[in-house]
């Protein structure tokens, strides 16, 4: 996502240049804000992967293993 976002700057600032005729108006992604995005996506991921496995740990594995 913030690959496509970053790559997507480019020809939206040539369309927002040309349909404002300003050179002054530009917008970009800050590698600071891109860091951030893709440690809360890493931190989310994380946290939603402790929950089906918090579950699985309290399961009897043959139990578990019979109803799948």
């Amino acid at each position: 996502g913030v690959l496509i976002a970053s790559l997507l700057t480019i020809p939206i600032n040539n369309l927002i240049q040309s349909y404002l005729e300003m050179d002054t108006v530009r917008i970009f992604l800050p590698v600071l804000y891109a860091a951030a995005l893709v440690a809360i996506s890493v931190g989310l991921t994380l946290f939603s992967g402790l929950i089906p496995s918090a579950k699985a740990s309290k399961s009897d594995p043959v139990e578990a293993l019979r109803t799948e």
